[in-house]
């Protein structure tokens, strides 16, 4: 099935600058996916929830679409998408 992933980059609208921008990158390198790696209450979840509603509103569009869909024909699974959907 064709999917979507979106992960967040560091272009930010307010930009990363001094403490921000150094703990960002200690906490990625240090504790991300580590068993340190846990939610902090004073952190700032608008980008979380802007990635969330971005696609949800992406899932409902392509969802709604009157067709699937399809793979471009140079994607690897091409040829099985057209065996499931000729």
């Amino acid at each position: 099935m064709p999917a979507i992933s979106l992960r967040h980059g560091d272009a930010f609208v307010k930009p990363l600058t001094g403490e921000a921008l150094s703990f960002f990158s200690e906490y990625t390198a240090k504790y991300y996916h580590q068993a340190t790696d846990e939610y902090k209450d004073w952190w700032d979840t608008d980008a979380m929830i802007q990635n969330a509603e971005i696609g949800l509103a992406l899932g409902v569009k392509i969802g709604n679409l009157p067709a699937m869909p399809r793979y471009k024909d140079t994607d690897e699974f091409s040829a099985a998408d057209k065996k499931r959907i000729p």
